[in-house]
């Protein structure tokens, strides 16, 4: 498709408005669907530039099956995921770090000053996320917990997202019109009107 459309011309602000036109079906389409509407269609759209003459028949592919099942179109239904994202680093080792200090360090401590457990502790987590390897599940004393404890804290970073949109679509009989210049018209004996 990409070579089809970058054989022709197109008047300067095409994309932009065909992009825009896009945004504003979309639009519409979403708002007649659900989100948890898994739908497929066959559009058949001709694509024209006037000034130019370029054109392009734009028509569901060939392909029989994968994720499109054979339509030139499919909105896959909205889905749940983990987004590791919505646990900032800095947050998540600022309340770790509040909770060793608050269980290690004695409350008339000052309020700069941790101890040396907590100390140790800083420099092991340090070396051991520096280093993969140096932590494994399978052989810490705590490691499966730990493992269980990081699977129900991902659960609680979840957010629901809109379904996939794919497309099967190719362009087929595109022919290119060029307009006829004055000089064209004059030849075949057509009148200037003035």
């Amino acid at each position: 498709m990409k070579e089809e459309v970058n054989e022709r011309e197109w008047t300067d602000g095409v994309g932009k408005a065909l992009k825009t036109i896009g945004s504003i079906i979309e639009k519409k389409e979403r708002m007649s669907h659900d989100a948890d509407d898994d739908y497929v269609s066959d559009p058949r759209i001709l694509i024209k530039d006037l000034l130019t003459g370029s054109e392009l028949l734009v028509i569901p592919g060939t392909s029989e099956g994968g994720k499109t099942r054979g339509h030139g179109y499919r909105k896959c239904k909205s889905v749940t995921q983990t987004v590791a994202s919505k646990l900032p680093t800095k947050k998540i080792i600022g309340r770790l770090m509040s909770l060793v200090i608050r269980n290690f360090v004695p409350k008339d401590a000052p309020a700069e000053q941790y101890s040396v457990m907590v100390q140790n502790a800083i420099e092991e987590v340090a070396k051991s996320l520096a280093d993969d390897e140096q932590w494994d599940d399978n052989v810490e004393d705590y490691g499966p917990a730990v493992s269980k404890a990081i699977s129900d804290l991902l659960e609680h970073t979840t957010t629901r997202r809109a379904g996939d949109s794919l497309l099967n679509m190719r362009v087929v009989g595109v022919t290119t019109y060029t307009p006829p210049t004055l000089a064209d018209v004059q030849l075949s004996g057509v009148q200037q009107i003035e």
